[in-house]
């Protein structure tokens, strides 16, 4: 019977290692591999450069690739840690106690992966009962104001809120913009930005990601199997 590996190669290896203490997360692991083209292994999990894409055999289930997600995200180097301790400090944000939202561009392709495979993505934002109007593709691309509102009244109703950061990409500046006016959003625009956006998406309180992008989907996996919450369900949405 073929070894399980997993493959992740050198070049993914060198770029994470810029920002992770990878071969520190992987010395336990029993097979780590740099190429695959020996069918003595079978293939686990490749990891794509910064994206964290994993183009995995789906058998291994989405509990086992986010412990392997969780093995690296979870130890930054030093040098990252410190500038997220610092981000949070100048913005008066404490772990676990703000809101992120990620807004993703995706190079205008946004609406069209959400519809892939009958909006089998679409479909895995968790419902929300007190709308009073059908979320739309559009609504998760652009995050719009009024799924952002329903989301919070879901979550908070009169309650007091959580401060909240905004990660994206750069992508919708005018959309960003008005998200950071209307909830006076934190945002990290200094070096490392893809790793600290992703980091800062795990440790908040609540994550309102877009179920299209990879981007949001690693963080959403790595919180959902230390039981922490996300707009929707990211075991559903590898299926």
């Amino acid at each position: 019977r073929p070894t399980t590996a997993v493959l992740i190669p050198t070049n993914v290896q060198n770029q994470l290692g810029t920002a992770f203490q990878i071969h520190e997360s992987t010395r336990g692991w029993m097979c780590v591999l740099a190429s695959h083209n020996n069918s003595n292994f079978t293939l686990l999990t490749t990891t794509a450069k910064s994206a964290f894409y994993a183009a995995e055999n789906n058998r291994f289930g989405t509990i086992f690739r986010a412990t392997i997600l969780s093995h690296i995200l979870l130890r930054p180097l030093s040098t990252i840690r410190n500038v997220i301790t610092k981000f949070e400090q100048e913005n008066h944000l404490h772990p676990g106690q703000y809101d992120i939202i990620h807004l993703r561009g995706m190079e205008n392709s946004c609406e069209r992966r959400l519809s892939r495979n009958n909006n089998s993505l679409f479909d895995t934002l968790y419902t929300l009962h007190n709308t009073s109007f059908t979320i739309t593709h559009v609504d998760i691309c652009n995050m719009s104001s009024r799924y952002l509102e329903a989301v919070f009244t879901h979550r908070y109703g009169n309650r007091d809120r959580y401060p909240v950061v905004l990660a994206h990409d750069r992508q919708n500046p005018d959309r960003a913009a008005d998200i950071v006016k209307t909830y006076f959003a934190a945002v990290y625009t200094g070096p490392n930005d893809v790793y600290i956006d992703i980091l800062l998406m795990i440790r908040g309180a609540f994550l309102i990601g877009n179920p299209a992008s990879t981007m949001s989907m690693v963080p959403a996996s790595v919180r959902h199997k230390h039981g922490l919450c996300s707009n929707f369900n990211p075991t559903a949405a590898y299926h």
